[in-house]
Order: C-alpha cells, then sequence, then structure tokens
C-alpha cells in the first residue's frame, strides 16, 4: 500500500473515526502515532502528553502553594512558625504553679529555651528543680525539639555525665502535636517510672536492677547536692566569679543558697 503523504495546508481535510486513532508513516518507515479522536468527532491530546501536561501544571500549584509555607515555618536564623512557639510560651507562663514544668526562651532567641522540671512526689527526686536546655530545630514542630538536662541526675535513662535523655517522644514516636510542655512533663513522668531495660546510662542502670535501695539513696544525694533550686540570680553571682555552672550550682546547693559561703568553698576547694 502506498505510504500516508504528511499533510500539508492545501491537503484536503482527513475523515475522521469516531473512538478510533488516525496513524501515518513517515518516509522513513517509522511509526508515528496520531491523536486519539473521540466519540464526537473531538481530537484528543495523546495519553503521554496528557499526563505530562498534568504534571507539569501539579508542580506548579505544588511549588506556588509551598514556597509561602516554607518561607513562614523556615525564616532566617531558625525562626520556625513564631505564632505556634509563642502560644506555647504563654501557655507554659501560665500552667507554670499547677503542672511542675515551666520554661522560657533563653533572651530573645525563640530557638533556645530552658526548661525547670520539679521532681516528683514519692521519688528520690523529691524537692529537687531539674533544668532542661530545649533547642527547637528550624523544622519545630515536625521535629522533635532536642531536650538535655542541664543539672545533674542520678538516672538510668538519663547521662550522668551529658544530661542526655532517651526517651521515646524526644525521638520516633514524636507527633506536632505535641509540644515543649507536653515533652517536659513526659520527663518528669520518666523520673517516676525508670526504664532501665532502654538505658542511657549503663552504669545507673545496672545499680537499679542489683539494688533499688542503693539507687535510691545515690539518686537522692545527687537530688540534694545539684537540685536544690537555685535562684538564677544567686547562680549568675557565683559563675560571674569565673567558675562554671555546675561547680556554682552544686557549692551552692553545699551551703543552702549562701553566695559568699559557696565562692568561699570554691576557692578553697581550688
Amino acid at each position: 500500500a502506498p505510504l500516508n503523504p504528511l499533510p500539508t495546508p492545501n491537503s484536503p481535510p482527513q475523515r475522521v473515526f469516531a473512538g478510533k486513532s488516525e496513524g501515518r508513516v513517515l518516509a522513513d518507515g517509522s511509526g508515528f502515532r496520531g491523536a486519539a479522536v473521540g466519540s464526537l468527532g473531538r481530537v484528543v491530546p495523546h495519553p503521554a502528553r496528557s499526563s505530562l501536561l498534568l504534571l507539569c501544571i501539579s508542580l506548579c500549584f505544588i511549588f506556588a502553594a509551598g514556597a509561602p509555607y516554607t518561607e513562614q515555618r523556615l525564616r532566617p536564623g531558625g525562626r520556625m512558625d513564631l505564632k505556634r512557639v509563642n502560644k506555647e510560651a504563654i501557655e507554659l507562663r501560665g500552667d507554670a504553679d499547677s503542672c511542675g514544668v515551666s520554661a522560657s526562651t533563653v533572651g530573645e532567641d525563640m530557638s533556645h529555651w530552658k526548661g525547670v522540671i520539679t521532681g516528683p512526689s514519692d521519688t528520690p527526686y523529691d524537692g529537687g528543680k531539674f533544668y532542661i536546655d530545649i533547642k527547637l530545630p528550624p523544622t519545630y514542630p515536625f521535629e522533635p525539639p532536642k531536650m538535655a538536662f542541664d543539672t545533674k541526675i542520678w538516672h538510668p535513662n538519663v547521662s550522668s555525665q551529658t544530661g542526655a535523655i532517651c526517651l521515646d517522644i524526644l525521638k520516633k514516636e514524636w507527633s506536632p502535636a505535641l509540644t515543649i510542655k507536653t515533652a517536659l512533663l513526659s520527663v518528669q513522668a520518666l523520673l517516676a517510672a525508670p526504664e532501665p531495660d532502654d538505658p542511657q546510662d549503663a552504669v545507673v542502670a545496672g545499680e537499679f536492677k542489683r539494688s533499688k535501695d542503693e539507687f535510691n539513696k545515690h539518686a537522692k544525694e545527687w537530688t540534694q547536692k545539684y537540685a536544690q533550686g537555685v535562684s538564677a540570680d544567686t547562680l549568675k553571682a557565683v559563675t560571674d566569679m569565673g567558675f562554671t555552672e555546675e561547680q556554682a550550682r552544686a557549692a551552692l546547693n553545699e551551703v543552702g543558697g549562701d553566695v559568699h559561703a559557696a565562692v568561699e568553698k570554691l576557692l578553697m576547694g581550688a
């Protein structure tokens, strides 16, 4: 059969078959699939071309919608979703006296916070105030805050050296529905219910498993030594003398919060 010639401006109109597709063979013999023809004689774009067109349109909508969202969530300096973070700060200030946890920003840096947890009653941490360093990642609340104890504590799920915390909601179990407050409450609950089978500090976990009485005694000693509620101003008065926060807190706790006695004790120890 003769080859179908390519259409020209003077070519007669091609026949249209409802529900069919016209095809042509190019001069080099390769096949070319023409446009599909609809049931009403309307030319329908080739499926591959339609898919590509839809993909391009979808990408345009995604980028157009995503740009302002990214700008809002990831501001320069790591300031993410300030409305959400400010709301959390207000709630924490209002509930500080009733829930046993509190937190506030470090200066004007909304990504860096300091939290305070009151030791649960009927535990070796009772009567202690434990300070928590909190850092919010740029993607918060879609990623959990980074938390670590500033106050030294003897607990299987907290490093006695670095203060690192082993807690599922601060890792894979985190949800954007959770907040800084709920995270602090979970840490507080962890103090009352240690999990020695999933430890952060193997030495402490080993003692917990061997002798609960010995563990309680050790934990209470550390609470009395490091977590007896030194005020920020008192602590600063000692650290301004050139001592570390850990040294200042320990000395102040041992002398009942007396700044002069704490400094004298530290100088004598040096």
